[in-house]
């Protein structure tokens, strides 16, 4: 997979403030409606995200969550991460507010199992959380999510 066609600069924000986990979604679907990619529209984005919440919530633990979506239409996966000034209450499993946030759209039939759980083995990595709670731009929040990830994938056989 490469992670910065998935990932690009541009869908990666910094100091966002979230009131709610529906308003995180409204500006994670803006973030994603805006690109390429993904040539949707955020409303459609956004139903698809909070459609998937309903099945049950994509918080993991420590105040990260991965919200994600399959899109007909989309040729291939595109994300978009907001770290959040403020934790919002996001129905995590270990009941903790979440303040990182990476968001998945899926191409339909595409296999997200793999993609998801290489995602959430990432961001569990307690130094990359307490790095990327430390960042205060953009920019550098983008490039240490790359880094590791590609990183990641070197160390993989």
């Amino acid at each position: 997979m490469d992670v910065t066609q998935l990932l690009p600069p541009d869908r990666v924000a910094c100091n966002i403030d979230a009131r709610s986990r529906k308003h995180l979604f409204e500006i994670l679907s803006e973030m994603l409606g805006n690109s390429e990619t993904s040539g949707m529209p955020p409303n459609e984005i956004f139903s698809g995200l909070a459609g998937r919440e309903r099945l049950g919530s994509t918080g993991l633990n420590n105040g990260i969550a991965i919200p994600h979506g399959r899109a007909s239409g989309l040729k291939q996966p595109c994300a978009a991460f907001a770290k959040l000034i403020k934790p919002v209450d996001y129905g995590a499993p270990d009941g903790k507010p979440v303040d990182l946030a990476l968001a998945i759209l899926f191409p339909d039939g595409d296999e997200s199992i793999a993609t998801l759980a290489l995602t959430a083995e990432i961001l569990s990595d307690p130094q990359l959380q307490s790095k990327l709670r430390e960042c205060n731009n953009s920019r550098t929040l983008h490039e240490m999510l790359i880094a590791t990830a590609n990183q990641w994938q070197e160390n993989q056989p």
